[in-house]
């Protein structure tokens, strides 16, 4: 008699784990911009960024040592994918969001960085990794215009003469970083967990976002350590995933 397909609860599993991934990732973005907002012009920017890649780079590293111990994190052919994964993802995404929070809106953030998926298509279909198709540019378009539409709020000529254009212009520099980083880490030691690669891409991102933030900690020590109406740097909510 032929066995009963055992198969099919394993993939409703990983479904939800699937599932849960996306609404963390969501929600970790989503903080990260309403944070980028609520801090703005209180707590210096590249400091936040430091600490909080630090903190994620120090919690996630016995997943990092392990890997590299099996060898499945060679170092040595790793190191610069490692630095411009997290150049790209971790430092371009911290300070300068940070600062165009001053600025621009949370929703201005979250509409550019929305546009994160169609620049990896666009890149990738551009190095010849993956084909558009007619459908697929008409719905780039129509993503494209949409999000003009709104952060100019149907004005064009507000991206030009608005104060907020310097904030929405760091945000897309953030987002190509972010599309960047999306095709690059892929790559960086498939053979590694998610969770490994992510914590060298953090330290990676703390190294890049260490010397602007020792000029901010030199110039302003105050504002970095102090506990107050500036929101210390040790609070869990300066520190989103």
């Amino acid at each position: 008699m032929p066995k009963a397909p055992i198969g099919r609860p394993a993939m409703g599993w990983e479904d939800a784990v699937a599932l849960t991934g996306f609404i963390l990732v969501a929600v970790g973005q989503a903080s990260n911009q309403v944070l980028a907002r609520g801090l703005a012009g209180s707590v210096p920017p590249f400091s936040l960024a430091f600490f909080r890649w630090s903190i994620i780079a120090v919690g996630l590293a016995p997943f990092a040592i392990t890997a590299i111990r099996d060898g499945k994190i060679p170092l040595a052919q790793n190191l610069w994918p490692i630095l411009a994964a997290g150049f790209l993802g971790m430092f371009l995404c911290g300070g300068p969001v940070y600062i165009a929070g001053i600025t621009t809106t949370a929703i201005h953030i979250a509409l550019i960085f929305a546009l994160s998926p169609i620049m990896v298509l666009l890149i990738s279909a551009a190095l010849g990794i993956e084909h558009i198709g007619p459908l697929q540019w008409l719905g780039t378009a129509l993503a494209l215009a949409g999000a003009l539409l709104i952060v100019s709020g149907g004005h064009l000529e507000t991206l030009t003469q608005s104060s907020a254009a310097w904030g929405d212009l760091l945000v897309v520099g953030a987002m190509l970083g972010w599309s960047g980083y999306t095709l690059v880490q892929s790559r960086v030691a498939p053979r590694a967990s998610l969770l490994a690669r992510v914590s060298l891409f953090s330290a990676a991102g703390a190294l890049c976002s260490l010397p602007p933030a020792l000029q901010e900690m030199w110039a302003t020590p105050a504002a970095v350590f102090t506990r107050g109406r500036s929101r210390p740097m040790s609070s869990p909510a300066s520190c989103p995933v």
